[in-house]
């Protein structure tokens, strides 16, 4: 098998021969190229080091502060916000459940 055959279209059912598309083949490098990681810069942890730094920061200040700060009326709000969104949630949530699970 020569060089030649090796890179001839194979045939098609419609008679028109099959022939790769370059331009595609062009758009596909170029994305897959953009797609390559960049190392992170030393300011810029991943999410996995953040959350463990916030839960490593959180439990030292709780630790040598455990009074914290008294919460303020805005922060008592925003938690009766908090809490009147969450029984409707988990209420829907299960109602959709069930429907899905009776389907």
């Amino acid at each position: 098998m020569t060089t030649k055959d090796r890179y001839k279209s194979p045939p098609s059912t419609l008679g028109v021969p099959l022939r790769p598309f370059p331009f595609l083949i062009l758009i596909l490098n170029s994305y897959f190229a953009a797609m390559q990681t960049s190392p992170r810069p030393w300011y810029r942890p991943s999410l996995t080091t953040q959350i463990f730094l916030g839960l490593i920061l959180g439990g030292a200040i709780g630790y040598f502060r455990p009074t914290g700060a008294t919460p303020s009326i805005s922060s008592r709000h925003f938690l009766n916000l908090i809490k009147s969104i969450i029984a409707p949630l988990v209420f829907s949530t299960i109602v959709v459940a069930s429907l899905a699970a009776a389907r």
